[in-house]
Protein backbone atom coordinates (compact mmCIF):
# COMPACT_ATOMS: atom_id res chain seq x y z
CA UNK A 1 0.00 0.00 0.00
CA UNK A 2 1.49 2.93 -1.08
CA UNK A 3 2.34 5.94 1.76
CA UNK A 4 1.07 9.78 1.12
CA UNK A 5 2.09 12.55 3.65
CA UNK A 6 0.99 16.03 3.15
CA UNK A 7 1.68 18.83 5.26
CA UNK A 8 2.02 22.72 4.69
CA UNK A 9 4.95 24.53 4.61
CA UNK A 10 3.70 27.75 4.06
CA UNK A 11 0.83 29.39 2.72
CA UNK A 12 0.40 28.28 -0.77
CA UNK A 13 3.06 25.55 -0.70
CA UNK A 14 2.51 22.01 0.27
CA UNK A 15 5.32 19.35 -0.01
CA UNK A 16 4.26 15.73 -0.64
CA UNK A 17 6.15 12.94 0.55
CA UNK A 18 5.32 9.45 -0.86
CA UNK A 19 6.78 5.55 -1.13
CA UNK A 20 7.06 4.82 -4.49
CA UNK A 21 6.90 1.03 -6.19
CA UNK A 22 11.05 0.65 -5.42
CA UNK A 23 10.54 1.49 -2.00
CA UNK A 24 12.29 4.38 -1.91
CA UNK A 25 10.73 7.78 -0.52
CA UNK A 26 10.24 10.46 -2.64
CA UNK A 27 9.48 14.52 -2.02
CA UNK A 28 7.25 16.86 -4.44
CA UNK A 29 6.47 20.54 -3.77
CA UNK A 30 3.26 22.31 -4.81
CA UNK A 31 3.09 25.49 -5.25
CA UNK A 32 -0.45 27.68 -5.13
CA UNK A 33 -2.17 24.25 -5.02
CA UNK A 34 -5.51 26.38 -4.74
CA UNK A 35 -5.22 29.15 -7.32
CA UNK A 36 -4.18 26.74 -9.73
CA UNK A 37 -7.54 24.94 -9.24
CA UNK A 38 -9.05 28.18 -9.62
CA UNK A 39 -7.33 29.08 -12.71
CA UNK A 40 -7.85 25.54 -14.49
CA UNK A 41 -12.00 26.13 -13.40
CA UNK A 42 -11.83 29.47 -14.98
CA UNK A 43 -10.06 28.24 -18.25
CA UNK A 44 -13.13 25.76 -18.59
CA UNK A 45 -15.78 27.97 -17.87
CA UNK A 46 -14.02 30.81 -20.78
CA UNK A 47 -13.72 27.81 -23.42
CA UNK A 48 -17.51 26.60 -22.41
CA UNK A 49 -18.37 30.13 -22.83
CA UNK A 50 -16.60 30.60 -25.82
CA UNK A 51 -18.13 27.66 -27.82
CA UNK A 52 -21.51 28.55 -27.15
CA UNK A 53 -21.27 32.01 -29.52
CA UNK A 54 -20.29 29.66 -32.35
CA UNK A 55 -22.26 29.84 -34.87
CA UNK A 56 -24.73 26.31 -35.51
CA UNK A 57 -25.47 25.25 -39.02
CA UNK A 58 -28.44 23.12 -39.79
CA UNK A 59 -28.20 21.84 -43.47
CA UNK A 60 -30.50 20.37 -45.20
CA UNK A 61 -28.94 16.76 -46.32
CA UNK A 62 -27.97 16.42 -50.09
CA UNK A 63 -29.75 14.00 -50.82
CA UNK A 64 -33.40 15.77 -49.96
CA UNK A 65 -32.05 19.20 -51.91
CA UNK A 66 -34.25 19.80 -54.88
CA UNK A 67 -32.33 19.43 -58.55
CA UNK A 68 -34.83 22.15 -59.55
CA UNK A 69 -32.42 25.45 -60.44
CA UNK A 70 -33.45 28.76 -61.56
CA UNK A 71 -35.05 29.89 -64.36
CA UNK A 72 -35.83 25.87 -64.99
CA UNK A 73 -39.03 25.11 -67.17
CA UNK A 74 -41.32 23.50 -65.78
CA UNK A 75 -44.70 21.37 -67.72
CA UNK A 76 -47.59 19.39 -66.50
CA UNK A 77 -49.97 17.70 -68.47
CA UNK A 78 -53.46 17.04 -67.72
CA UNK A 79 -54.35 13.42 -67.63
CA UNK A 80 -57.67 13.50 -69.93
CA UNK A 81 -57.37 16.80 -72.14
CA UNK A 82 -54.01 16.65 -72.69
CA UNK A 83 -53.99 20.46 -71.53
CA UNK A 84 -50.48 21.68 -70.38
CA UNK A 85 -49.30 24.18 -67.67
CA UNK A 86 -46.16 25.77 -68.12
CA UNK A 87 -44.15 26.95 -65.27
CA UNK A 88 -41.13 28.97 -64.80
CA UNK A 89 -39.18 28.40 -61.56
CA UNK A 90 -37.72 30.90 -59.45
CA UNK A 91 -35.14 29.08 -56.32
CA UNK A 92 -33.51 30.66 -53.76
CA UNK A 93 -31.10 29.27 -51.35
CA UNK A 94 -30.34 30.98 -47.97
CA UNK A 95 -30.24 30.62 -44.25
CA UNK A 96 -32.91 31.36 -41.41
CA UNK A 97 -31.02 32.80 -38.30
CA UNK A 98 -32.35 32.51 -34.85
CA UNK A 99 -31.40 33.52 -31.78
CA UNK A 100 -28.13 35.29 -33.60
CA UNK A 101 -26.19 31.95 -33.81
CA UNK A 102 -28.54 28.93 -35.52
CA UNK A 103 -28.89 28.94 -38.73
CA UNK A 104 -31.18 26.42 -40.56
CA UNK A 105 -30.94 26.01 -44.58
CA UNK A 106 -33.50 26.96 -46.71
CA UNK A 107 -34.66 26.39 -49.95
CA UNK A 108 -37.09 28.52 -51.64
CA UNK A 109 -38.96 27.08 -55.29
CA UNK A 110 -41.67 29.23 -56.66
CA UNK A 111 -43.67 28.09 -59.72
CA UNK A 112 -44.67 30.86 -61.66
CA UNK A 113 -47.44 30.16 -64.70
CA UNK A 114 -46.16 30.81 -67.80
CA UNK A 115 -49.55 30.22 -69.74
CA UNK A 116 -52.49 32.54 -69.23
CA UNK A 117 -55.10 29.48 -69.20
CA UNK A 118 -54.30 28.47 -66.05
CA UNK A 119 -56.01 28.33 -63.24
CA UNK A 120 -53.22 28.89 -60.82
CA UNK A 121 -50.59 31.63 -61.55
CA UNK A 122 -47.68 30.35 -58.91
CA UNK A 123 -47.19 28.10 -56.07
CA UNK A 124 -44.46 26.52 -54.54
CA UNK A 125 -42.48 25.43 -51.24
CA UNK A 126 -40.22 26.44 -48.69
CA UNK A 127 -37.83 23.21 -47.48
CA UNK A 128 -35.87 23.91 -44.75
CA UNK A 129 -36.65 22.25 -41.00
CA UNK A 130 -39.65 21.42 -42.35
CA UNK A 131 -41.75 21.81 -45.73
CA UNK A 132 -44.63 23.82 -46.48
CA UNK A 133 -46.06 24.32 -50.04
CA UNK A 134 -48.23 26.85 -51.01
CA UNK A 135 -50.93 27.34 -53.62
CA UNK A 136 -51.65 31.27 -54.14
CA UNK A 137 -51.81 32.49 -50.20
CA UNK A 138 -53.05 28.49 -48.97
CA UNK A 139 -50.82 26.13 -47.35
CA UNK A 140 -51.39 22.77 -47.51
CA UNK A 141 -51.43 21.21 -44.05
CA UNK A 142 -48.09 20.04 -42.65
CA UNK A 143 -49.41 16.68 -41.78
CA UNK A 144 -50.77 13.81 -44.33
CA UNK A 145 -48.89 10.62 -45.17
CA UNK A 146 -46.11 11.03 -42.64
CA UNK A 147 -44.27 8.07 -44.31
CA UNK A 148 -43.60 8.53 -47.91
CA UNK A 149 -44.43 6.06 -50.79
CA UNK A 150 -43.46 5.16 -54.30
CA UNK A 151 -46.10 6.53 -56.98
CA UNK A 152 -46.21 6.43 -60.70
CA UNK A 153 -46.56 9.66 -62.48
CA UNK A 154 -46.89 9.62 -66.39
CA UNK A 155 -44.90 6.55 -66.57
CA UNK A 156 -41.91 7.63 -64.26
CA UNK A 157 -41.82 5.77 -61.32
CA UNK A 158 -40.60 8.00 -58.18
CA UNK A 159 -39.54 6.66 -54.34
CA UNK A 160 -40.04 8.78 -51.39
CA UNK A 161 -42.96 10.86 -52.47
CA UNK A 162 -45.39 12.92 -49.78
CA UNK A 163 -48.44 13.67 -50.62
CA UNK A 164 -50.55 16.34 -48.86
CA UNK A 165 -54.52 16.98 -49.24
CA UNK A 166 -56.03 20.40 -48.33
CA UNK A 167 -60.14 20.01 -48.13
CA UNK A 168 -60.70 24.07 -47.30
CA UNK A 169 -59.15 25.25 -50.56
CA UNK A 170 -61.45 26.95 -53.10
CA UNK A 171 -62.51 24.26 -55.87
CA UNK A 172 -60.25 26.76 -58.06
CA UNK A 173 -57.05 25.52 -57.15
CA UNK A 174 -55.36 22.09 -56.44
CA UNK A 175 -56.76 20.59 -53.19
CA UNK A 176 -53.77 17.46 -53.51
CA UNK A 177 -50.02 17.52 -54.37
CA UNK A 178 -47.48 15.02 -54.79
CA UNK A 179 -44.37 15.72 -53.35
CA UNK A 180 -40.59 14.88 -53.46
CA UNK A 181 -37.22 16.33 -52.13
CA UNK A 182 -35.32 16.46 -55.10
CA UNK A 183 -38.10 16.32 -58.16
CA UNK A 184 -40.48 19.39 -56.50
CA UNK A 185 -44.28 19.05 -56.74
CA UNK A 186 -44.85 16.06 -59.37
CA UNK A 187 -48.58 16.11 -59.74
CA UNK A 188 -51.52 17.81 -58.58
CA UNK A 189 -55.17 17.59 -58.49
CA UNK A 190 -58.13 19.51 -58.32
CA UNK A 191 -61.52 18.47 -56.29
CA UNK A 192 -63.88 18.39 -59.76
CA UNK A 193 -60.94 14.94 -61.01
CA UNK A 194 -58.27 16.67 -62.88
CA UNK A 195 -54.81 15.32 -62.75
CA UNK A 196 -51.39 17.31 -63.99
CA UNK A 197 -48.66 15.57 -63.63
CA UNK A 198 -45.13 16.31 -64.41
CA UNK A 199 -43.97 15.44 -68.03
Amino acid sequence: MQQVNLSLLTKGIYLIRFQAKDGTYRKKVIFNVLNMKNIFILIGITLFLSSCDKPVYHNIPKNEKPLLKDNDTVVFIEKGSKELDSFLIIRSDGYRVSDKRYYQEEIFIHYNCLNESSSIDKFGFRHGASIIIFIRNNDFPIYGNADPVSVIVNGTSYQSIYIRHAFNFPDSIPNTVYYSHQHGIIRYNYSDGRCYELK
